[in-house]
């Protein structure tokens, strides 16, 4: 598809052609080819820390792996891979690192690393040692084991839910399991949470839930294992820590440190508030025999050991960086305490008390919305608490505009001559509201001040009939005529229970705005004022709504996918089990879905769907297709290219081939060339909406095909003309232009 050919506006974590859309040929692709990724802004964030063998060994984003022996000057050990790794441990002389679609990485030095087999498919999260074993845990409640980081078996944890984070202490392994179906802030805060408790080693656990329904990590210091998480009260956010020896009774920890965690745990959330981000990063400990230190969110506390009443109290630091920067992971060794973080954020300490920043840390973009422009790809989201918006041309160079607001965008819009982007932001007494900025130039961007809409953010954005739509927080909406001027509309939808209360998407075709949100909500609405619900038979939260090819699809958690011709009738469909889908596009000829964990599916209908694997585990927010290649954005700062190769709609067999709908049994190799199994070798060279161009090696000559008109083939060259294939023939032909059969090779 060439981009110049397209006329495209920008919505909400989507982009979304709406011209060159008439033909419903598909082309044929064969999956992807190995994806090169790009940087939006900033470093790559790391995630864990852990010392052994004299070394310091560092984790994260982009397979990042960082080591030092003296914890001051650091390098990069070279990996294989662009997974994320989300934790490292080490033991049984083995560093081990965890990550994406159950990877293992183990080395002895910290420089060479080696992929051992899991037995998983599933993101693994955390990952500890003691009494002998490494113990794995991940999405799905997958639990692993080994006992010396080569051999892995699994376990059966007793739960379906997300392991989420693993402490070891006084005999025992204490994890965290949280419902998958959490994906922001106030969802997060309802969710179903569990704490498992093993004695031997991972392979049993027991199962209790968490009577706070609140716990998002644990960590265990200084004798006792701590629980962090966060709860509502009154309507407000209020952080929650508790504490235990044996990890059977809990206890609050708020008056007995006096609350400086409290304060540092705010500040943590109002961090994840405005980052957009409600996963339980940035919570770690570690200690040596005098000192402990407690790492939450964007703040280091330090107490000293063996002193009958020793508080806790705040460490200051520097980062060096013009933003805040969220902290993640912590160790100890002999050159003393490491916190690592985000921007590739390494701190130092001797003692806890006094840090210096070992490596220059670069905010992180925080990527929630994508959109394609005539100038090319646009994504929004934040740097560092701040707003910001990236463009690039080709999806590899990014330019960054970063706004003085504390504020996290969510989506724009382009109509009337400006560009629209809606989130949210803080406000002066320190609670989340919504957020507006308009430009006429894609430069400049004026804040408009929406100050006593209450503690909402915008999610998504809209335009048609002359007015602007933002969804809201709350199931109401936000409409303006000129994009200055905002006015809360009710929709006149009571929500059953608080899960229902968001809107995330919502889009305008087809003469109407439909809206879409948590419990599976759909509004429609003619004119953006008068708004009435429809039934789709989805209870899943809604994340996304796009209309394409005459077909509204709105997808979610779950994988649940709502499809409607009008906008008015709705039938249901599933993507993937279990994984939570952001945003759904139609390009190339084909519906393409992307969300958690590298998630990528494609269908011609929006009905039946295919996974397609690429090289990745990050979560992406957006795609586009111009020349060859499909644009992934990802919400950690970056991009991913991908070249197409024939046959996208095709599903695996167990021989090893893949079968299309319309073009039979294939194999890709790389390259391009493809082997058929009636046709012989094929090279792909390209394709557009209406077809693909094949080289045919036993014929010598180009073809040219699609789904919509095959088996008629056009060959081209001076004998050329229009074939038709005899499907089952052995690659028999009737030449229309010689009026007979000829059969390739016969």
């Amino acid at each position: 598809m060439n981009a110049q050919n397209q006329n495209f506006i920008i919505s909400a974590a989507r982009w979304i052609a709406v011209a060159s859309l008439a033909a419903t040929a598909s082309p044929a692709f064969a999956g992807f080819e190995s994806a090169a990724g790009s940087h939006i802004h900033g470093k790559s964030e790391l995630h864990s820390v852990a010392y052994g063998n004299g070394v310091y060994t560092a984790v994260g984003a982009s397979g990042s792996i960082l080591v030092s022996t003296d914890a001051v000057t650091w390098s990069e050990a070279e990996t294989e891979t662009e997974a994320t790794l989300r934790a490292v441990t080490h033991g049984a002389g083995h560093f081990v690192a965890v990550g994406g679609k159950g990877l293992i990485l183990v080395s002895e030095t910290g420089q060479t690393w080696e992929a051992r087999a899991s037995g998983s498919t599933h993101t693994l999260l955390d990952i500890k040692y003691g009494d002998g074993g490494f113990v794995a845990v991940g999405e799905g409640g997958v639990v692993v084991t080994s006992e010396n980081a080569l051999d892995w078996s699994a376990e059966a944890s007793g739960t379906a839910k997300a392991i989420v984070s693993l402490a070891h202490g006084n005999g025992k392994f204490v994890a965290v399991a949280a419902s998958e179906t959490a994906a922001r802030l106030e969802t997060h805060l309802e969710r179903e949470v569990e704490i498992l408790v093993s004695s031997d080693a991972g392979v049993n656990w027991q199962i209790d839930a968490d009577p706070e329904q609140s716990a998002e990590a644990v960590v265990f210091v200084d004798g006792e294992f701590i629980l962090y998480g966060r709860k509502k009260s009154g309507g407000e956010v209020e952080t929650s820590m508790r504490t235990s020896v044996d990890a059977s009774v809990w206890v609050s920890l708020g008056a007995q440190l006096e609350g400086i965690l409290a304060d540092i745990g705010a500040r943590a959330e109002l961090l994840a508030a405005i980052s957009g981000r409600v996963e339980a990063s940035g919570f770690a400990a570690a200690e040596n025999g005098a000192k402990a230190i407690l790492v939450t969110g964007a703040s280091i506390a330090v107490k000293t050991k063996g002193i009958a009443g020793s508080l806790w109290t705040e460490a200051e630091f520097d980062t060096g960086a013009d933003s805040i920067l969220r902290l993640n992971g912590a160790a100890h060794g002999t050159a003393g305490f490491v916190v690592v973080g985000e921007g590739g954020l390494v701190l130092h300490s001797g003692d806890g008390e006094e840090w210096t920043a070992r490596t220059s840390a670069e905010a992180e973009a925080r990527v929630n919305a994508s959109a394609h422009a005539v100038a090319g790809i646009v994504a929004v989201g934040s740097t560092g608490g701040k707003a910001s918006l990236h463009t690039s041309v080709d999806g590899s160079t990014w330019t960054t505009t970063r706004f003085e607001s504390e504020a996290d965008l969510r989506a724009v819009v382009e109509a009337e001559g400006k560009i629209v982007a809606v989130g949210s932001h803080k406000e002066a007494d320190g609670h989340i509201g919504a957020a507006v900025f308009v430009s006429t130039d894609g430069e400049t961007f004026a804040e408009i001040d929406l100050s006593g809409e209450g503690s909402v953010s915008l999610h998504g954005a809209a335009h048609g009939v002359g007015t602007f739509v933002a969804v809201h927080s709350e199931s109401t909406v936000m409409v303006s005529a000129d994009a200055e001027s905002w006015s809360k509309v009710e929709t006149g939808i009571e929500a059953e229970t608080e899960a229902e209360a968001a809107l995330h998407g919502v889009v305008f075709a087809e003469g109407r705005f439909v809206a879409v949100g948590d419990g599976g909500v759909i509004l429609e609405s003619a004119d953006g004022q008068a708004w009435s619900r429809v039934e789709a038979g989805v209870e899943a939260s809604l994340r996304t709504v796009t209309h394409a090819n005459g077909v509204f699809v709105a997808a979610g958690t779950e994988g649940e996918v709502a499809v409607s011709f009008d906008g008015e009738t709705w039938g249901s469909a599933t993507v993937a089990d279990g994984e939570t889908i952001l945003a759904v596009e139609y390009v190339n000829g084909n519906y393409v879905a992307v969300g958690t964990g590298g998630s990528v599916h494609t269908s011609l209908d929006a009905q039946v769907w295919t996974r397609q694997e690429i090289e990745s585990d990050a979560t992406l927010k957006g795609i586009a297709y111009a020349d060859g290649e499909f644009h992934f954005v990802t919400e950690a700062s970056g991009s991913l290219s991908a070249k197409a190769r024939l046959f996208l709609n095709s599903a695996a067999t167990a021989e090893g081939f893949a079968e299309s709908v319309w073009f039979g049994l294939h194999h890709a190799f790389e390259g391009g060339v493809e082997y058929h199994a009636e046709h012989g070798f094929l090279f792909a060279a390209g394709e557009n909406e209406q077809s693909v161009l094949i080289f045919h090696y036993e014929m010598d000559a180009w073809l040219r095909t699609g789904a919509s008109f095959y088996p008629f083939v056009y060959k081209h060259g001076e004998d050329g003309g229009w074939l038709f294939y005899i499907e089952g023939s052995g690659d028999t032909y009737f030449d229309f232009a010689a009026n007979g059969f000829i059969t390739i090779g016969g």
